[in-house]
């Protein structure tokens, strides 16, 4: 073969690859392995070479590959040489270059250990280019199973392996593996968690974090992601349903939310949640586990309020007793009609029945209930008996009891460090003896001091949403400045079944 080519060499190693750490697949010993080859080969004139060090087999998003292809285009090079048929990649699309596209741009494909040379029928490697590439397919995914499996070992020891930290939390500069609360960013988290307790709506608390002046997520933390619509740097509703949602800000690690379709496939897609790897007490939490779960108790009624839900105290709260669903809220002229939302769904169906009512006299009927519920109580027992169904108050009283024996624990320390001293000097115990008694009770005392700060600092957090039980108590007994958050705090539900009776659930017993 007379015929001289200009020879590109591209040369590709990935980090995952198990020969990653044998010297013979090196770049620079494919390099040298193939410049040897071209010594030997009058024909081949070296041109350029193409490098992707660190970069999967599993697709061709890499950039020397990029820059090879339009250096094909431009006719700069008519050859391309690998040591082997894996060096070009490792999935399926290869055999399609080898085959169809540099013989249509008439280059010339050389592997030199797989033995293939698209210009020479007499190498016996091209007619097992398919057989390679599945070969070296399953080795790709059979890599990526593995480091698969090691990522998830490490996500099940709870540690953290994204690239950045979700907000309100920061990398600990020590420790890659670790989450340190970010207090710039935490301080917004907890102002959602409390607006929406406060009774806002999701679209409410986006408008409420733009009217601040408070950067978005991606624009706080530099992240270049996605298209630019009109509406970037705003706060959106869904940014707001995650950070609301998300364990992470009650200390839970939780990883494994996306993945990818395939290996060579970078499109990710989420997973169901059963799906993820949570890891409970990882990190510091933002949120007390108290209030989250009040957050997510009550998000079903209140993440679509809409700026005119205040019209509607019970909005979210109403079910239908026959079929279990909601009862909706339909406004006519400025008036509101009940619905059953499972009814208006599949009415053809006859699914269920109307269960249609003025939304005014649901209301009035509510109200009064209650209010004949708790006229015969003082404005104390009220407080008492809301307190007594906050779980949050009841962890305070539990907190304080325990902070009530430790110091008297402390106390009795000093105590006994006087007592042993003494029977040191009246030589009822020895030295040694002294000294390991001291030292045991030195240590116990700091353990009670550690876990009574401790105390106080959760204290400090659990009081971060303040409630204040008089007002509800004071606004409700008398009917005045009700909202959705004082409706939170007293109803569970209200069930109406079809024949327009009313069934209160509520959440204190008198």
């Amino acid at each position: 073969m007379n015929k001289q080519f200009n020879v590109g060499i591209y040369l590709r190693l990935s980090r995952e690859d198990d020969d990653y750490k044998e010297e013979s697949s090196s770049i620079t010993n494919q390099r040298n392995y193939i410049l040897n080859y071209l010594k030997n080969n009058n024909n081949l004139n070296f041109v350029d070479e193409y490098i992707d060090d660190g970069f999967s087999g599993g697709d061709f998003d890499r950039p020397a590959f990029k820059r090879m292809l339009i250096d094909i285009e431009y006719k700069k090079i008519d050859c391309v040489i690998v040591k082997d048929q894996s060096r070009l990649g490792r999935n399926d699309l290869v055999p399609y270059y080898i085959r169809q596209f540099f013989p249509l741009k008439k280059v010339r494909f050389i592997a030199i250990n797989s033995d293939i040379d698209t210009f020479d029928e007499n190498k016996i490697g091209n007619k097992m280019i398919g057989f390679y590439s599945i070969m070296n397919t399953h080795y790709c995914i059979d890599i990526s199973e593995k480091v698969k499996s090691t990522l998830n070992t490490k996500k099940k020891e709870g540690k953290h392996l994204g690239g950045t930290a979700c907000y309100g939390y920061k990398k600990d500069p020590n420790n890659k593996y670790k989450l340190i609360i970010d207090e710039k960013a935490a301080k917004v988290v907890k102002m959602i968690f409390n607006l929406f307790v406060n009774g806002n709506s999701l679209q409410m608390i986006a408008r409420h974090l733009d009217d601040l002046k408070i950067p978005i997520p991606s624009i706080y933390k530099n992240l270049n992601r996605g298209m630019k619509s009109t509406m970037y740097g705003h706060w959106q509703t869904r940014t707001i349903d995650e950070i609301l949602k998300n364990e992470m800000y009650i200390g839970n690690m939780c990883q494994g939310k996306r993945k990818r379709i395939a290996v060579n496939i970078k499109h990710l897609i989420r997973n169901p949640k059963n799906k993820w790897i949570i890891v409970k007490n990882t990190h510091e939490p933002i949120i007390d586990k108290e209030i989250f779960d009040m957050v997510q108790s009550i998000y079903s009624k209140n993440s679509h309020i809409t700026k005119n839900t205040n019209k509607y105290l019970l909005k979210g709260f109403i079910f239908c007793k026959e079929c279990s669903h909601t009862i909706g809220i339909n406004t006519v002229k400025n008036k509101g009609y009940l619905v059953c939302n499972y009814y208006r769904k599949y009415s053809k169906l006859h699914a269920c029945t109307p269960h249609r009512m003025k939304y005014d006299y649901l209301e009035s009927i509510v109200l009064n209930k209650i209010k004949q519920q708790i006229k015969n109580c003082n404005q104390n027992e009220l407080i008492y008996i809301l307190k007594r169904n906050n779980k949050i108050e009841l962890k305070i009283e539990e907190i304080i009891k325990e902070n009530k024996k430790l110091e008297i624990q402390i106390k009795d320390f000093n105590r006994k460090n006087k007592e042993i001293y003494n029977d040191k000097l009246n030589k009822i115990i020895s030295k040694k003896i002294y000294l390991e008694m001291k030292n045991q009770i030195t240590k116990e005392k700091i353990e009670n001091e550690k876990k009574l700060k401790e105390n106080f600092d959760n204290i400090k957090k659990l009081k971060t949403t303040n409630i204040n039980y008089e007002k509800i108590v004071d606004d409700f007994m008398y009917l005045k400045n009700i909202n959705r958050k004082i409706i939170s705090y007293l109803i569970d539900k209200i069930i109406i079944d079809e024949n327009l009776n009313i069934e209160i659930f509520y959440k204190f017993k008198l």
